[in-house]
């Protein structure tokens, strides 16, 4: 069995957010990413807030995959959240978006649930971590 390092991948996306215009194209790039509640955390003495998730390669048009992706926000002040059980960390849940207005970055996700982060100053980055690996059909929504 292979490890899921990036010898054999093309490079990995890393990307940073300073302002509301950056985050949109990182939302468009997390959109239908796949997250554990195990894998959100809010670091209080770093003021970080970070997740871990699976993310859907948007930006390969041509090809269905998805990505082990990393984010962390920092300079986070306060966080709240809506709809999360901390007490069920296998709990799976999907990534809508990402909105920042007023000081406030706000993830958006699936089955109504809300994690707000109170921000001194937006400077969100993400960055894949694994290669990436094919998956069988690309998340669609009904309008």
């Amino acid at each position: 069995m292979s490890d899921a390092r990036f010898q054999d991948a093309a490079k990995p996306l890393k990307l940073r957010a300073q302002t509301a215009k950056d985050l949109e194209i990182i939302s468009s790039l997390v959109q239908d990413s796949i997250v554990q509640t195990k894998d959100v955390g809010w670091l209080p003495s770093t003021n970080r807030l970070v997740l871990v998730f699976s993310r859907y390669c948007w930006e390969k048009p041509t090809v269905q995959q998805r990505v082990k992706t990393g984010l962390h926000l920092d300079h986070t002040i306060s966080l709240r959240t809506k709809g999360l059980d901390q007490k069920d960390p296998e709990f799976v849940f999907n990534l809508l978006s990402i909105n920042y207005h007023d000081e406030i970055v706000q993830f958006v996700c699936s089955d109504a649930i809300e994690i707000e982060a109170n921000v001194s100053t937006l400077d969100l980055m993400i960055q894949d971590i694994t290669r990436p690996w094919s998956v069988s059909h690309t998340p669609q929504h009904k309008v």
